[in-house]
């Protein structure tokens, strides 16, 4: 009878092995989602915050002086008349408003000395804060990025921006940026219904090779010639298309990667092209100095799945999908008509 027992025992069959081994991988793949899942919710709701801190920096510079800070190269003409900087400066207007981002000191270093013309005549190693500081609340947590930043200002739906504001090649599609000191007064299409910022992923910090061409940005003579006369926003949209399918082996690696430098190869973005599109962004000007350019097309976009965050003039974040229909997203881009 013992001799029975003990012979009745058996060890687990090989088929009985392979199903727990499966039944385990599967637990394992599904957690492993979940923890990427949730760790890009994070990182989405970070970049969020600081779209909304930007925002409210925003809103507290205009309270204080009765415009939006301009991010192109004007001298303000306020009362006060704390902005006077050299007009002929590629120092963005970001330094306006560091102070209500906590980086005052930072704010006052990039006041002192701006980037006049196409040279560094002063550098900022000559002050405490340097230009290449890294402003955390400007950066997005899912760009692996060590500086620069992530956040971009709306120049509108349309190539031109304040470069050539008393041109009358400037079309009605301007952004909230897209010209000297807007007064909340002159959008007419509504505070809730007005980008004011955006993302966009820092250059890959090459200049040749292969281009990134969600970050990286290409640098031609769009001013001269025909093409000047001709150049609207569906234009270039099809140029950047085209581009896109081989994309140029020279590119901006370093796009992105300095809030200090004005223009859209830096700081400016606009609503031309859709969120995450499949497009090569284009500036006016040269690989060796494409600082300051206000001529060009800058897309928004993310790491983030689906999508970009957009920042309203109203303060309001909302997450904007790749998908969303072309004209609803350039009128989202402007100031109204």
């Amino acid at each position: 009878m013992i001799r029975h027992l003990y012979h009745s025992r058996r060890g687990g069959s090989v088929v009985e092995l392979l199903v727990v081994f499966s039944i385990g991988s599967i637990v394992v793949s599904i957690l492993l989602v979940s923890v990427a899942s949730s760790r890009a919710s994070a990182r989405r709701v970070e970049c969020t915050n600081n779209l909304r801190q930007v925002c409210l920096a925003l809103s507290q510079f205009e309270s204080a002086f009765g415009h939006l800070p301009s991010m192109g190269h004007f001298v303000e003409n306020d009362r006060r008349r704390k902005f006077s900087i050299p007009k002929h400066t590629r120092l963005s207007g970001i330094w306006k408003i560091l102070p209500y981002l906590d980086h005052t000191e930072l704010s006052e270093a990039a006041k002192r000395y701006p980037l006049v013309h196409s040279v560094d005549t002063i550098p900022f190693s000559a002050i405490g804060p340097r230009r290449e500081t890294s402003v955390s609340t400007l950066l997005c947590p899912a760009d692996s990025a060590d500086g620069g930043n992530n956040i971009r200002f709306c120049a509108g739906s349309q190539p031109f921006a304040s470069e050539i504001a008393s041109s009358n090649l400037r079309s009605e599609d301007e952004g909230a940026f897209g010209g000297s000191g807007l007064r909340l007064s002159q959008v007419r299409g509504g505070l809730s219904h007005t980008a004011a910022i955006s993302e966009r992923i820092i250059g890959s910090g090459y200049a040749s090779g292969t281009m990134i061409t969600h970050g990286d940005v290409w640098a031609a003579n769009i001013r001269g010639g025909t093409i000047k006369s001709e150049l609207d926003a569906t234009l270039l949209h099809e140029i950047g298309v085209e581009l896109a399918a081989s994309p140029p082996r020279q590119f901006i690696g370093v796009a992105g990667r300095n809030w200090a430098y004005a223009g859209k190869a830096f700081t400016l973005y606009d609503h031309i092209a859709r969120p995450n599109e499949n497009i090569v962004a284009i500036v006016q000007g040269t690989h060796s100095n494409p600082f300051g350019s206000y001529l060009g097309m800058v897309s928004a976009t993310s790491l983030h799945p689906g999508g970009v965050n957009i920042g309203r003039l109203d303060g309001a974040i909302e997450f904007v999908s790749e998908e969303v229909d072309l004209t609803v997203f350039r009128r989202l881009g402007s100031i109204g008509k």
